[in-house]
């Protein structure tokens, strides 16, 4: 399916999206940092990047930047995860063509409709999603079994899915 990039510092929210994501069948790479991340841009092609976005790093703007910059990666979906977001980052992100942002926490089958939405935009059906037309037609395939992160409620920690069929 989709190729995606995770820029994530947390170990416990980015392991939880990697399963979340390998589980629709996506190939997922991952960096715990901007440089890092950058470099893997420049490197290979991805269907969507999720960063982490975080308002006291001051660099918060600067991969998105470089990401419409190269005229390789200008059009590829970025998608921030984040807790506050300022109207000032909301203008700002929208000056940079950010495809999407979810506020944390978030429910997993948001972040999927999300993924599914910036990488099959409505313009273009031809393209394919592996659970059908909506690309998440069961919700209950889940069974999220965790305890404490910052992008699920304050009762979940570490997002384990299992495949239910």
């Amino acid at each position: 399916m989709a190729k995606v990039l995770i820029v994530e510092h947390s170990c416990e929210l980015r392991e939880a999206l990697i399963c979340l994501l390998e589980v629709e069948d996506h190939t997922v790479l991952w960096s715990s940092n901007y440089h890092n991340a950058e470099e893997m841009i420049t490197s290979m092609a991805f269907d969507v990047i999720l960063i982490d976005f975080q308002n006291q790093d001051s660099a918060r703007f600067y991969l998105l930047s470089r990401i419409r910059q190269n005229p390789d990666t200008a059009k590829t979906p970025v998608v921030f995860l984040t807790d506050i977001v300022s109207d000032k980052d909301k203008a700002r992100s929208a000056e940079l063509g950010l495809n999407g942002s979810l506020m944390k926490p978030f429910d997993p089958p948001e972040l999927l409709k999300l993924v599914q939405k910036v990488i099959r935009p409505p313009n273009n059906p031809s393209s394919t999603f592996p659970h059908g037309k909506d690309g998440y037609e069961d919700q209950n395939r889940y069974m999220m079994i965790a305890t404490s992160t910052n992008w699920l409620p304050a009762s979940v920690a570490c997002l384990t899915s299992v495949w239910i069929n």
